[in-house]
């Protein structure tokens, strides 16, 4: 009984090492920032290289809380681009069954010396705006992005009493280079 107990366990402690891993949020390659173009789309005036979404759910007393966690990679070639790192994350706030918390982000740059510079999203430049009786949005940009910028940001949704998922877009405008698996 001892051995397979232990046997059990070693099993599902490998299943999680041998788990596939993303890129980690707060670090970067500093060939994504070296990049001049997309390379499977010459044209694109920005990528994303990164677009990562969790649900989960919790009981928490009488009700269930689900949590959505999203971060997003996002490498600019243009100034065409720029306005995407002015992040609006709508939500519906009416009883207040829903908040936006956790959210943080990163500016990359190379520097004149050939370095990584990293700068952080600074928490007195995250606001929430009202759109009307019942929608309010999280309203943030990206600090220090310019074309060749890399900025990347994550934050999490949670909903009280919902079971129901919120709509979950697979495509964006411009190209999408890994989505996790």
């Amino acid at each position: 009984m001892r051995f397979t107990v232990i046997t059990l366990i070693y099993f599902f402690l490998l299943i999680n090492v041998s788990a596939q891993k993303g890129p980690s949020f707060g670090k970067i390659d500093k060939a994504e920032l070296e990049s001049k173009e997309c390379p499977y789309d010459k044209s694109a005036e920005a990528e994303c290289l990164y677009d990562y979404g969790e649900v989960n759910y919790f009981i928490n007393g009488d009700y269930l809380t689900n949590e959505r966690i999203i971060w997003a990679r996002i490498k600019i070639y243009n100034d065409k681009a720029l306005d995407r790192a002015n992040i609006k994350v709508p939500f519906y706030s009416k009883g207040n069954n829903v908040n936006v918390l956790k959210i943080s982000g990163y500016t990359y740059n190379i520097n004149d010396n050939g370095e990584v510079e990293k700068t952080e999203l600074e928490k007195n430049a995250i606001y929430r705006q009202k759109l009307n009786e019942y929608y309010d949005e999280m309203v943030f940009s990206l600090p220090k992005v310019k074309a060749g910028s890399v900025f990347e940001y994550k934050y999490t949704v949670v909903k009280k009493e919902a079971l129901e998922l919120d709509n979950w877009v697979f495509q964006q405008s411009i190209p999408v280079k890994r989505k996790p698996v």
